[in-house]
């Protein structure tokens, strides 16, 4: 420290007038300076002390301050931290522990975690949030108050936060807000691209992904789904005619079923590619209907363990992850491969794929991996997101039978519940959505409780 302020104070001296500095002492050329030259000098090096001063002084008191946030990491191993607790399929579990032992009222809500030089954040019924340098997360509580719980991601500090005034500001576009975290998902890009292209998901809002938000949200206008409802609805007539024929006792994977609609209608309705889920008993074991949960599981796993994707072989089931990755980016490759062949989009053509062709055609720029990259994060955001929530609502709703009284009323009385011995309903439309409140509720609530995707990194 002394040598290197030496060395800045003799190169200070010698910029401002007298002598060539070719590693003198500091005692050297203080003797040649000029008295003016040398209060100058050493002015300036008072005020480069205090500031320095007040640096370090502010440094200490942000240690301080986090010092007083409870959390785990007092009991954190050199250089690993609190990451070895978490070296588990279901390391969430943990961090709901953490959350519920030391975030005071509300615990945390819905799997979370955090990312380099961030926060992650949850959603639903209390939150969980990173922040600081690195990963973690939290799952929930009962909603309230929430709080602040202080880990440690390897040597990093990180904050999960559960409150719900905090995430207000982290997840804003004010003073306060945060960017988003390029660590954490990092293994998000490497499942949607080889070369680890950013996406929608997870780039900041740079130039490219303001033109890539901007076209394919013309995709989700209303008319645009409107034009697609049919293809919704005739996918779900059809699920719904072979759970039929499956009788009264069958046994349902209503999970299983409500994914395997909505990958068919990604499929179709963004991309006219049909995945025929809805029609087969046992999909291939490279089919997307089986690739996707792999690759989810493996990138939970990496965000868990940093280590994973480096050394794969190291962990159990690293290189089968591996393998999925690059099921799924062959898959997405395909699609694209596709969107290309077709050429330009007919003008009232506003899918995803012909969006998506628009934005390559106009902004050369943007490169075909960073587009491959987006198609992957659409499956990512679209699979289990509707799907899960779809199952967990209808669960919802089978366990109370005040809101199934309620929600067969409302249908009723839009001439769509289907009763024995009276004739067929008459089919659904999507303004009928608007006109049933009791089940749009339903639906929300579902997603409170039991958010499929409550992690935002920061």
């Amino acid at each position: 420290m002394a040598a290197s302020a030496t060395t800045v104070a003799a190169d200070l001296l010698a910029r401002i007038g007298v002598v060539p500095v070719v590693g003198p002492s500091l005692g050297g050329v203080l003797s040649a300076a000029r008295p003016p030259e040398v209060a100058a000098a050493l002015l300036l090096l008072a005020a480069l002390a205090l500031a320095l001063a007040r640096l370090a002084a502010a440094a200490q008191r942000a240690s301080d301050d986090l010092d007083k946030i409870p959390g785990p990491w007092r009991s954190a191993v050199p250089v690993l931290g609190n990451v070895p607790e978490c070296l588990r399929h279901d390391f969430h579990r943990v961090i709901l522990n953490w959350c519920d032992q030391f975030g005071g009222p509300g615990g945390g809500g819905g799997k979370s975690k955090g990312g380099d030089n961030g926060n992650g954040n949850g959603n639903g019924n209390g939150n969980s949030n990173g922040n600081g340098n690195g990963n973690g997360g939290g799952n929930g509580g009962n909603g309230g108050q929430g709080g602040i719980v202080r880990i440690k991601f390897l040597w990093r500090d990180t904050l999960l936060v559960t409150d719900p005034q905090a995430l207000g500001v982290i997840m804003g576009r004010g003073d306060g807000a945060l960017d988003k975290a390029a660590l954490a998902y990092a293994p998000i890009n490497g499942m949607c691209d080889p070369h680890r292209s950013p996406n929608l998901l997870t780039s900041p809002a740079d130039d490219a992904w303001k033109v890539i938000r901007k076209a394919v949200a013309v995709s989700f206008s209303f008319q645009n789904i409107k034009r697609k409802f049919p293809v919704v609805l005739s996918r779900v007539n059809e699920l719904c005619g072979r759970l039929a024929a499956l009788g009264p006792d069958a046994s349902v994977d209503v999970d299983q079923a409500a994914l395997r609609v909505t990958l068919d209608v990604i499929g179709l309705a963004g991309f006219g590619h049909d995945y025929a889920s809805v029609r087969q008993d046992t999909p291939a074991y490279d089919h997307l209907l089986r690739v996707l949960p792999r690759c989810f599981t493996e990138v939970m796993l990496r965000v868990a363990n940093p280590l994973r994707p480096v050394f794969p072989r190291w962990f159990k089931n690293g290189p089968k992850g591996e393998i999925a990755f690059k099921m799924f980016q062959k898959e997405m490759g395909m699609l694209l491969h596709q969107m290309k062949e077709r050429g330009p989009p007919d003008d009232d053509d506003h899918d995803i794929a012909a969006q998506l062709y628009r934005v390559m055609a106009e902004h050369p720029e943007v490169s075909e991996a960073r587009v491959l990259s987006e198609i992957g994060i659409l499956f990512v955001e679209g699979f289990e997101t509707t799907g899960h929530t779809t199952s967990w609502t209808l669960f919802n709703i089978a366990t109370h039978p005040e809101a199934q009284r309620r929600i067969a009323e409302e249908l009723d009385s839009l001439g769509l519940l289907w009763k024995a011995g009276a004739p067929p309903p008459r089919e659904l439309e999507l303004d009928d959505l608007k006109r049933l409140p009791f089940l749009s509720a339903c639906t929300k609530e579902a997603m409170r409780m039991f958010p499929v995707v409550s992690i935002m990194a920061r």
